[in-house]
Formats: C-alpha cells, sequence, structure tokens
C-alpha cells in the first residue's frame, strides 16, 4: 500500500482522510455503538521485535502517516459523539482474495509463472499473518466486551520470524519453479519484525492458529483452483 499512497497521495488523502471522516460523520448521524478502524503495523514506523500496542508511534512513509492520522480522527470522534472505538494494527496479511502487489501474492503468483522473485532485502522479516487469523482477531474485537476503546495489535506473532527471502523461497519450493534476485532493501518502508499480541490474547481470546508454511500451501491450492487466476498464470 505503501507504493500505492506514494504513486498518488492526492488519490490517497481522499481516500483515507476524506472517505474516513464519512464514514466517521456516519457514524455520528447514525448513533453507532462502535467504530472499527483497520490501522496497520505501519504507524510503528522501524521498530524492533515484541512492539506493543502503548509503544510510541513515529510512521514512515505518507501511508503510515495517513493512518496513525485516521486513528486520530477516530478517537476524536469517539471522544466527541460518545461512541465506542477499536484500532487494529495488523502486519502483512497474505492468502486468498488478494490483489497482486503485496509481497506474498507477488512471490507466490511470480513462482506459479516460473519468474525471477526480487527479494528486497534478503534479512528484512515480518509478521506474515494468514488471512483467517487477521480476520478471526477483528471479528473477536468488534464485538468483545473488553475491547472497547482500546487498540489491538492483530498479527500472527510467531517468535520464528521469516524473513523476505525465505519467504521467497517457501514460495519457489511449493510452486516448482522460479528464480530469486536479491536487491538492496527497499527504504520506503520501515524495518518491522515481530509484534506483541498478548492485549488481544487476553482481553480477546485470540489465538491464530495458521503458521506460514500451511499458510502458503493453502494460498498456493486456491490460486490452484481459481478460474480467474488461471488465466493469468
Amino acid at each position: 500500500r505503501q507504493k500505492v499512497v506514494e504513486q498518488d497521495p492526492v488519490l490517497a488523502s481522499e481516500v483515507m482522510a476524506t472517505g474516513l471522516i464519512n464514514l466517521l460523520e456516519a457514524a455520528k448521524v447514525h448513533k453507532i455503538k462502535r467504530f472499527v478502524y483497520i490501522s496497520s503495523s505501519m504507524v510503528y514506523g522501524d521498530f524492533e521485535n515484541d512492539v506493543c500496542e502503548n509503544a510510541v508511534c513515529n510512521p514512515i512513509g505518507q501511508y503510515g502517516i495517513m493512518k496513525y492520522m485516521g486513528e486520530q480522527l477516530v478517537q476524536d470522534y469517539a471522544r466527541k459523539y460518545g461512541f465506542e472505538y477499536v484500532i487494529i494494527r495488523p502486519s502483512a496479511v497474505y492468502g486468498e482474495y488478494d490483489v497482486e502487489d503485496r509481497v506474498i501474492s507477488k512471490f507466490m503468483l511470480g513462482a506459479m509463472r516460473g519468474e525471477t522473485l526480487k527479494v528486497k532485502g534478503a534479512g528484512e522479516v515480518l509478521d506474515f499473518t494468514y488471512v483467517e487469523d487477521a480476520a478471526l482477531g477483528i471479528a473477536q474485537a468488534t464485538v468483545g466486551k473488553n475491547a472497547a476503546n482500546k487498540i489491538y495489535n492483530i498479527t500472527r506473532s510467531d517468535t520464528k520470524l521469516t524473513t523476505l527471502l525465505e519467504a521467497a523461497e517457501m514460495a519457489i519450493s511449493i510452486a516448482g519453479k522460479g528464480k530469486i534476485e536479491i536487491l538492496d532493501r527497499d527504504l520506503s518502508f520501515p524495518k518491522r519484525g515481530r509484534l506483541n499480541i498478548e492485549r488481544a490474547v487476553q482481553d480477546l481470546d485470540y489465538s491464530p492458529t495458521v503458521n506460514i508454511e500451511e499458510g502458503f500451501r493453502r494460498y498456493y491450492d486456491w490460486f490452484q483452483k481459481s478460474n480467474y487466476w488461471q488465466s493469468r498464470l
């Protein structure tokens, strides 16, 4: 998403700021009980492993900055108009129905096409999270009695972190073809690692279950069965 925002920041601001305000205004008019905002781990900027929700946010790049601004807007509207909020900070979500401009979809589709996967920073790590686990956490936070007016990291939070190089190698192993080209780290993105999800575990009983090996295999199998993607491989 960072690259998309940088390509057209005016349009991005219309979607991420004006669009959000329109939703918040509707929430105010219709007197909703709770507003759920999907933010991003990008609001933290550069961070080390085990970052908690109360960490100081120092977003790098327009996407992270706009997401953090969105969090502030949500909290301000909730304060003024008396509804609850929940803010979700996911990280590196992948899986079925994703678009092709995200790292794992690029790796998997590239491998399936026998292309060269461009790994920008071999040792960079991300808290890769399968879409079902992310959706579960969002649903639990939406209805959870203990979730009102809180922020949650909703990620896999696997202590065995996966590097970009390992993710590319896994995609090639599953697809049975493809090559790797290692490039310098993309400085448009902050350095990231594993997020701490203890708050979600305690408040929501959140328990992600799909490790990256199983998630990649599921994703590959879905591509194999998709009429849409089969015509584009």
